[in-house]
């Protein structure tokens, strides 16, 4: 292998094969660090394959021309011999639009990219499924017969790449002539170009390719990639079936490795058969075998997962009948607890109740008595309420007179007084006047005492206006005697005796004269409403007396009310305790009872699901087996007869599987692996025939994950 980079390597010599694939997979690892990643697995011929090309592109002019059938790994491996020598692989990306022009476009940019100084050879690889029309072949063919295209640049283009590699041709010792120039530019794209054709011999297009552009066979290296030998399909094989998880994986996976390779080896005797016995042609590629692998592996992953997830059900529900049974007498003994629980709860909670109803007929009495006396004194107000809008009715009759007699008094000023005591010779009304304000004041007058007499008395009683005035003011009208009454009322008979007499004779004695008129007036009426008062005041005295009863007899309710509310709480505390108690012992009972008929009603399902459990652990082996002849049915069976199909599966394929001792499930058919009966059932229902092919065909089309290619019956 080359160690260094450059056309001019130096090679150390590998000593065996194993060697050599030491050193292809190291850098298969590096290419996968720093490019896409390639999961490839290098057998022998892979090997020999790397080799070659990287033999092929290290040439000075090195096209190589890969015939192989779809699937073979020409693209793959060249992509890794391209990267061992440093070499830059490029690859067209063809869409329905592609045409020759965009193929120019594409090569130009190619040529850019080489003609720079101390660029990397580039790899050009194209397949023949890229190759839309001849026209495609015609640029290729230049390529590989000069190293270039003409008419491909302007020249203005091919001048300026000319100048790029300027600087590195002198260095290189060519001169500096236009011709010299373009001549090393030349030859340097020619060596730099590479050429990686991967087409396939099926068929008669490459043969009348090869023959319209010879090119493509006179100018290129040839590798032709044979079918892959059996050691090649067990390695492949063995290397992707690691990825699976499965028992006994250690022993099982040589077994299941040369059975795919032994139904890949029979499908190509089947081939031949096939051609010779219905002259139809069917071919198996690399391709087909990875696909072959490929759908074992989906295919066991999810019949794996489905039986998995089948036992733990199972086994999950057999742990819980164990754990229902561990707990029904747990729960027996649980719910006696309970019961006592319960038990003391309701006694508490009755006693409760007889303390509550109890104390609620004594406030019920207190209450009715408290209503009575409420009662009683909702009458005593109303009674006191009218007896004291009667007073003030009749009181209102006697406030005109007292406020007339006060209004009176307030009309005297010191200064009347002194005049009306210092008349001489007074009038006789005035005299009078001063004889009724000394009665009413309760002075000693009599009735037959001379007139000069009585005026000296009245000027002694004004000799103080003040005094006098202030005893005028404060009289109270209320309570003057009868006798003094009786003396009055004799001298308010006298006609004369009136406020607007005096008025002409003293302005004083006018406004004592109104005075004494009015408060007697208003100790007239007073008295007739004073029993009227007196009532009214006795009422409110025992309505407030009634009101401090009724207000004891309340307290006295509030009191048992609060007891009996706080009794109350306590008996609905006590209700809620005794009903969680009893829920808490219904669900226990509940729960017992339940465990009991599950327990009871499953204990037939218990034998049953530890033998399902015990069918199914087995199916974990056998499913490797069944998976195994089923992805080989789908992936090659399809393209056969009725007939070739039996042979195959049936005398080939399952003999094989049993001989390796490989696990599989006794009498079992590809059919029962891929569908089922309510499958079967549905496709019949929508135009299925019911032929046993019809329903290999619908089992490969809903299995597989390309279009197959099946036979209609």
């Amino acid at each position: 292998m080359a160690v260094q980079k450059g056309l001019e390597k130096t090679y150390v010599c590998i000593e065996n094969i194993a060697e050599l694939k030491k050193v292809l997979e190291e850098k298969l690892a590096e290419y996968n660090e720093t490019k896409s990643q390639m999961n490839l697995v290098l057998f022998n011929d892979a090997i020999c394959h790397v080799c070659k090309i990287a033999r092929i592109l290290d040439f000075p002019v090195g096209n190589a021309l890969l015939i192989g059938v779809g699937g073979s790994g020409k693209q793959s491996l060249s992509k890794l011999a391209a990267f061992i020598i440093g070499c830059d692989i490029e690859q067209l990306v063809v869409t329905s639009n592609f045409g020759i022009n965009d193929l120019r476009t594409y090569m130009q940019e190619l040529y850019k990219k080489i003609a720079k100084p101390g660029a990397n050879p580039v790899a050009f690889m194209i397949t023949d499924s890229q190759i839309k029309n001849e026209g495609f072949l015609v640029p290729i063919n230049d390529i590989l017969n000069n190293g270039w295209v003409q008419d491909l640049f302007p020249k203005e283009d091919v001048d300026s790449m000319v100048s790029n590699l300027r600087n590195e041709a002198k260095g290189a010792g060519v001169p500096d002539t236009q011709d010299a120039m373009l001549g090393y530019f030349l030859e340097t794209v020619k060596q730099k170009f590479k050429m990686i054709l991967c087409f396939s011999p099926v068929g008669d297009n490459f043969r009348v390719k090869s023959r319209k552009f010879p090119g493509l066979v006179a100018s290129t290296s040839i590798d032709y990639f044979h079918a892959w030998p059996l050691d090649a399909l067990i390695d492949v094989a063995n290397r992707f079936i690691q990825e699976i998880e499965m028992p006994n994986k250690e022993a099982l996976l040589e077994p299941i490795s040369q059975n795919m390779a032994s139904v890949h080896g029979s499908i190509d005797e089947a081939n031949a058969r096939f051609l010779k016995q219905n002259r139809r042609y069917n071919y198996t590629t690399p391709k087909s075998f990875l696909e072959l692998i490929g759908f074992y592996k989906s295919i066991l992953e999810e019949k794996q997962g489905t039986i998995f997830r089948q036992i733990a059900r199972y086994e999950q529900g057999l742990q819980i009948l164990a754990e229902t049974q561990s707990k029904v007498e747990g729960l027996q003994e649980e719910l006696k607890v309970k019961m006592v629980e319960v038990g003391k709860r309701k006694a508490e909670t009755n006693i409760l109740i007889t303390k509550v109803g109890e104390e609620s007929a004594t406030a019920e009495v207190e209450q009715n008595a408290a209503n009575e006396e409420e009662a009683k004194t909702n009458i005593a107000a109303k009674e006191a309420m009218e007896l004291k809008e009667q007073a003030e009715k009749s009181l209102a009759a006697a406030v005109p007179a007292l406020k007339k007699a006060e209004a009176a008094i307030d009309c005297i000023k010191k200064g009347h007084i002194t005049e009306m005591k210092s008349m001489g010779s007074p009038p006789q009304m005035v005299i009078v006047t001063a004889k009724v304000i000394m009665v009413l004041l309760g002075e000693k007058v009599s009735p037959n005492d001379p007139e000069e007499k009585i005026w000296k008395k009245a000027v002694q009683m004004m000799n103080n206006p003040d005094k006098f005035l202030t005893t005028i003011k404060t009289y109270n009208g209320e309570t003057i005697d009868q006798t003094i009454l009786d003396q009055v009322y004799k001298i308010f008979e006298d006609p004369q005796y009136n406020e607007e007499n005096m008025r002409s004779k003293n302005y004083a004695a006018a406004c004592l004269c109104l005075w004494s008129i009015s408060i007697v007036t208003f100790n007239k009426i007073f008295k007739e409403v004073k029993p009227i008062v007196e009532r009214k005041d006795k009422a409110s005295e025992e309505l407030e007396q009634k009101k401090k009863e009724l207000a004891i007899v309340k307290e006295r309710v509030r009191i048992l009310n609060e007891k009996v509310d706080g009794l109350k709480r306590l008996l609905s505390e006590a209700e809620a305790q005794k009903a969680a108690v009893e829920a808490d012992a219904q669900a226990c009972e509940n729960k017992l009872s339940a465990a009991i008929k599950l327990v009871n009603g499953l204990s037939g399902e218990n034998k049953r699901w530890l033998n399902t459990v015990k069918i199914l652990k087995k199916q974990t082996l056998t499913i490797i087996g069944d998976a195994l002849l089923a992805s080989a049915f789908v992936s090659y069976i399809g393209a056969f007869t009725s007939k070739f199909r039996s042979e195959l599966w049936q005398n080939t394929w399952l003999p094989d599987i049993i001989a390796r001792q490989i696990p599989i499930t006794e009498g079992i058919t590809p059919l029962k692996i891929l569908t089922t009966e309510s499958k079967k059932a549905q496709w019949c229902n929508e135009g299925l025939p019911a032929d046993s092919m019809s329903i290999e065909n619908a089992s490969i089309i809903s299995s597989c994950s390309r279009w197959p290619l099946i036979i209609d019956p």
